[in-house]
């Protein structure tokens, strides 16, 4: 690889789970409302981080919902996708996306019986 990609290849792979932008070739930390409002452009490559992580956590949760549905499962597994669905309790939003609508889901075994009650 050529070393001009490295700053860019490490920006998008360092505090890959954090809202930043690149501004005066530094990497800076900001809240979602700034980065939609003032650093919404891009000339401050803006990284919606707290959103990467939640795209994260809801692909591993339907891999696990999956797997556990179709009889593939694990302790490990199962304490997985509670794990995941603690995480996001009801109320829970993401960079103004409803988390919780998101994982809820996906909060009940084969029969239809709930797993947490929020």
């Amino acid at each position: 690889m050529e070393d001009f990609y490295l700053d860019e290849i490490l920006y998008f792979t360092s505090d890959e789970f954090q809202n930043r932008i690149r501004k005066d070739n530094k990497t800076v930390h900001v809240k979602f409302e700034e980065l939609n409002e003032k650093y919404n452009s891009d000339e401050f490559n803006p990284v919606d981080g707290a959103l990467v992580r939640l795209a994260d956590h809801y692909s591993a949760l339907l891999e696990a919902d999956a797997s556990i549905r179709y009889g593939i499962t694990s302790k490990q597994l199962e304490d997985g996708r509670m794990n995941l669905l603690k995480a996001y309790p009801f109320g829970t939003k993401i960079n103004g996306m409803d988390a919780f609508m998101l994982f809820d889901a996906f909060n009940s075994d084969k029969t239809g019986q709930r797993l947490l009650n929020f």
